[in-house]
């Protein structure tokens, strides 16, 4: 499990006095193995936000001539009569007035960090001289497609602020062993081991909003007649509980359409989902993952027509049972597995739509 200290912080008041190394003995001793930890702080030096102004192709290949405007670091790389800064790129999506990441010369490729640490420099591409480099999610360490840059949502940064104060990547990240914790599960979510940090600390830890009044008070915003799908539980023993809810698309705060269908722009919540060895996925799987990492329970979100359409039937409902002997599921990756009796499934109308636990 890995868990921002960042992340922590939001709950808990670590003292400055306290050093990092000091924290994580404590946390060892008193509370779970930490095996490891990742600085990011040095990993994202001298990469900062840019906005390219102009973009030219390059007669004869797969590369364009960018001029970008890095803000204040203008002064110290610019050679140009603009005063700003010429990078060669040949991503495809690269265009005149996206926010990008760029990384200046010096700086070294976060996926090659703590390997062959590869650092940028001033070199020459097709004659033109290029300044660092305009980064893509890989070569950011988000991911491993290498086929656009990246592009940075335009009401996130300005031009010259640093890449890792935006993303909040001047952060430690915790690995935690998992087997450890097996008995805890209170701590798996952040909310619950930053209130075991606390304890750790002697300071009284302050439940957040979530977890105050009840759940009706708490899903009134769903206001919809058709919020409740009928449900039911075959084994208490198995699963005591299991709610959901029915949400449209309408419901959440769209966000913009990407001009390259298949490139979504780097987001705050989507670079703390890499943090915690997640990808982003879509907007509303996004959120159920964001809330699971937070809280420690498990979510899932379902598209309803297609959930409806596995059961075959116009009245749904969800049923939580045991799995029978030698029934098989699709997973989401297309694997299919074999199902047995110490299995626990969510089903459409008795049809396996999902593995519990």
């Amino acid at each position: 499990m890995l868990i921002s200290l960042n992340a922590i912080k939001r709950y808990v008041n670590i003292p400055d006095s306290l050093s990092n190394s000091d924290l994580m003995k404590l946390i060892g001793s008193r509370l779970v193995e930490v095996e490891g930890t990742e600085s990011l702080a040095e990993k994202y030096q001298n990469i900062y936000i840019a906005k390219v102004v102009k973009c030219t192709d390059i007669e004869g290949t797969h590369l364009h001539l960018c001029e970008i405007d890095a803000g204040i670091r203008n002064s110290e790389f610019s050679t140009l009569e603009s005063g700003l800064i010429q990078v060669v790129c040949g991503a495809p999506n690269v265009r005149a007035g996206i926010l990008v990441a760029w990384l200046a010369p010096g700086a070294i490729v976060p996926s090659t960090f703590g390997t062959e640490n590869f650092q940028l420099s001033v070199r020459k591409l097709r004659g033109y001289e290029s300044y660092g480099m305009i980064a893509g999610p890989d070569e950011l360490g988000f991911g491993n497609e290498h086929k656009y840059i990246a592009e940075i949502a335009p009401d996130l940064a300005n031009p010259g602020d640093t890449f890792s104060s935006v993303f909040g990547l001047d952060d430690l990240i915790i690995d935690i062993e998992n087997k450890s914790l097996t008995h805890r599960p209170d701590t798996f979510g952040i909310i619950g081991f930053a209130r075991e940090v606390a304890g750790i600390l002697g300071q009284k830890f302050d439940e957040p909003t979530i977890y105050q009044g009840d759940f009706r008070s708490q899903t009134e915003v769903f206001t919809r007649k058709n919020n409740e799908l009928p449900i039911e539980i075959t084994d208490p023993k198995l699963c005591p509980r299991y709610s959901c809810v029915v949400l449209e698309q309408s419901d959440f705060i769209k966000e913009p359409t990407p001009e390259v269908p298949d490139n979504r722009p780097l987001t705050k919540d989507g670079i703390f989902l890499y943090k915690a060895g997640m990808r982003p996925v879509s907007q509303i799987v996004d959120a159920t993952n964001l809330a699971m990492l937070e809280t420690g329970q498990p979510l899932h979100a379902f598209d309803y027509d297609k959930f409806i359409a596995v059961g075959g039937s116009d009245q749904p409902k969800i049923l939580v049972r045991r799995a029978k002997d030698g029934e098989k599921l699709t997973l989401l990756d297309d694997t299919v597995v074999d199902l047995n009796e110490n299995d626990i499934v969510i089903t459409s109308n008795d049809i396996p739509v999902a593995l519990a636990g």
